[in-house]
């Protein structure tokens, strides 16, 4: 073989190992295409927020069409933060209703929501815990009735108090309060004893002596003004506890007994300004 057959065979040689090299050398890293990939799965994730970081690296590093798909996809990682912001909002608004026992009025705005808030793991979570409080309020004004029958006067008003605590809302339980204060009124009506008639005197005989006067029995205006002491007093207690509803139906029902008792009124006020100073600072707390 003459030189210039070794200096062909040496180029050839040369040729295959340079495309060997860089057939199979690494790919560059590319910024804005990994930029690109990373904010689509972000946001098929759900991460909008560290979606549209990577959208932000992409505009930057991307020219073209390229950065046309980064413009989209920020714009995606906007729409879906705004809806989240929005539903964030919505959820503060309906856990303060369920914190005031307001159930009716949370399930109302939670139902109002987008299917994407109401699926969210806090939207679950809401209405989990409408649930469970209504639930609650179901069973005692289940049991309100079943004590009311029985004529188990003091049950029957623990369990007004459960549903108080539960449930503000309740339909029965306007009702069931007028119930329960008009089994205790027949009650006081029923423990008061009754006046036996004197017998007739006998024409025949001298009238005797006057004999003392029986004791009148007690109006039913008293007994009905001291009930309502009774309940005032249990709805100075329920403040004390911070059970502002079962208050305020204590002394509801000492004004239907005693409207002109002074005490029932200014205990009112009381009840509701301890009850705002303690939504402040629960506010404030938060």
């Amino acid at each position: 073989m003459g030189l210039m057959g070794k200096l062909a065979l040496a180029l050839v040689a040369l040729g295959g190992a340079a495309f060997f090299f860089t057939g199979n050398s690494p790919r560059e890293p590319d910024p804005c295409q990994d930029a690109l990939d990373q904010a689509a799965s972000l946001l098929a994730s759900g991460n909008a927020a560290a979606a549209r970081s990577q959208t932000v690296l992409a505009t930057a590093s991307c020219s073209g069409e390229a950065r046309a798909k980064a413009t989209d996809l920020q714009a995606a990682a906007d729409k879906v933060l705004a809806r989240q912001a929005a539903c964030e909002r919505s959820f503060r608004q309906i856990g303060n209703l369920v914190a005031d026992r307001r159930l009716e009025k949370a399930r109302s705005q939670l139902d109002a929501l987008e299917t994407a808030c109401v699926e969210s793991p806090q939207g679950k979570a809401l209405q989990q815990k409408i649930n469970q409080a209504r639930a609650t309020a179901t069973d005692a004004a289940g049991q309100v009735r079943q004590h009311l029958a029985e004529g188990n006067l003091k049950s029957a008003r623990e369990q007004l108090e459960r549903l108080a605590a539960s449930n503000r809302e309740h339909a029965d339980l306007a009702g069931l309060r007028q119930e329960v204060q008009a089994a205790g009124a027949r009650q006081e009506r029923e423990a008061m004893p009754e006046q036996t008639p004197a017998p007739p005197l006998r024409a025949a005989q001298p009238a005797p002596s006057p004999a003392p006067a029986a004791p009148a029995p007690q109006p039913v205006a008293n007994a009905q003004a001291e009930m309502a002491q009774v309940l005032l007093r249990d709805a100075e207690n329920a403040l004390r506890q911070l059970r502002f509803d079962a208050a305020k139906t204590f002394v509801d029902s000492a004004q239907r007994l005693d409207p002109q008792n002074p005490q029932a009124a200014a205990l009112a006020r009381r009840i509701k300004e301890r009850e705002l100073q303690y939504l402040r600072e629960e506010t404030s707390i938060k």
